[in-house]
């Protein structure tokens, strides 16, 4: 019974220790990648902006060329 709660125990630590491994090799990997995609969303920031301007004033063209009851969307 004790050679097995010391295997038990062996297998534990070493479990956890395998898990610390990975779990730092994970953090490793997906610090740059969310580092890399925080400048990619930066870059594309102002094309967005200018997208959305277009598309509100585009809405609003197309809302004040609606009359009466198309303007319900019927």
């Amino acid at each position: 019974m004790p050679g097995l709660l010391i295997i038990l125990s062996v297998v534990l630590v070493g479990g956890a220790l395998a898990l610390a491994a990975a779990l730092r090799r994970a953090r490793d990997e997906v610090g740059p990648t969310v580092e890399a995609f925080a400048a990619f969303r930066s870059a594309l920031a102002p094309g967005l902006l200018g997208l959305r301007r277009d598309a509100l004033a585009t809405a609003g063209r197309l809302e004040a060329g609606r009359t009466g009851a198309d303007r319900d969307g019927r």
